[in-house]
Formats: C-alpha cells, sequence, structure tokens
C-alpha cells in the first residue's frame, strides 16, 4: 500500500489466468482512499477517491491506461458527484448508458442509497467544477432505516 487505502489490479490472459496483482500507482492512488474501482468494456477505470480536489467525501473519476500507467484521471463532475460519499458506479455492460451507483447523498447521515443511472442524452452536459473546500456536515436525529432507490439523470 502506498497510502491509506490503494487500487490493485492484474490482468487477465485470453486463457483466464491471472497476471501479477499490481498497485496501480500513485497517478491514481493519492494520500486518501481509492476505492471501489470497476472496469467498463472499453477499459475505463472508474473509481472513487477522497483525495483529489473534488465536491466532498468521495468523488466519482475515470481513468485510461497507456501501456503500464495509468493516467488522464478525470472528476465525472455533476450530477455524478456532489458534497456527499459517491462511489461504486457500475455499467450496464449490455446498455453503457444505464447502471448503477451509491452515494450518502440523501442527506440522512451516513446511509448508503443505491441510485439507477441512465443517461439519457450523449449531449455535452452542463459542467460544474468541483470546489477545493471540503463542507461541514451536520448529523442528522433519525436516519432511514430502509435506502430509497431513487434514478440519477443526465439530462
Amino acid at each position: 500500500t502506498l497510502f491509506r487505502s490503494d487500487i490493485y489490479y492484474c490482468e487477465r490472459s485470453k486463457n483466464g489466468s491471472l497476471g501479477e496483482v499490481k498497485n496501480a500507482g500513485s497517478e491514481i492512488n493519492t494520500f486518501g482512499d481509492e476505492v471501489f474501482p470497476f472496469i467498463s468494456k472499453e477499459n475505463v477505470l472508474i473509481f472513487s477517491s477522497d483525495g483529489r480536489n473534488g465536491f466532498g467525501g468521495l468523488d466519482l473519476y475515470t481513468a485510461t491506461k497507456n501501456g503500464d500507467k495509468w493516467g488522464n484521471i478525470t472528476n465525472m463532475l455533476k450530477p455524478f458527484n456532489d458534497t456527499k460519499d459517491d462511489f461504486g458506479y457500475v455499467i450496464d455492460p449490455t446498455n453503457p448508458n444505464r447502471g448503477f451507483m451509491s452515494s450518502t447523498r440523501l442527506g440522512v447521515g451516513n446511509n448508503d442509497a443505491i441510485f439507477s443511472v441512465d443517461i439519457l442524452s450523449t449531449d455535452e452536459p452542463k459542467v460544474e467544477e468541483p470546489v477545493v473546500e471540503k463542507p461541514v456536515e451536520t448529523p442528522v436525529e433519525s436516519p432511514i432505516e430502509t435506502p430509497i432507490e431513487t434514478p440519477v439523470v443526465i439530462p
């Protein structure tokens, strides 16, 4: 481990055998936590980090691999990220415009909720850049016991 929680990976050969486990390196891993990795069919790494300038808490990022190095690390911006923890984004293997993600954005303490994601348009979305400062969170007295499933709609 280079830092707190790092992402590791290994490559799978055509015959199904797995290669050596490797740390994704300092291009991906920061002083913070890098967690919940997912590789899309297009070989894009999607992961969450709280060690980069973001909206607050864990934010979702993408990265691509060139040779042995990861690079082109990009914050997925809003509506994927907000001031709460956003993590665990997975893409439907049969439809890249659908998927699921987890978040604490419902404002009910630190309870996680699973959101379905439907990307309705491939037009460039209105981009809102993350802020550098992390907001102070106020605890909520009565958390919801059961997560609420709410779709995240990309205009």
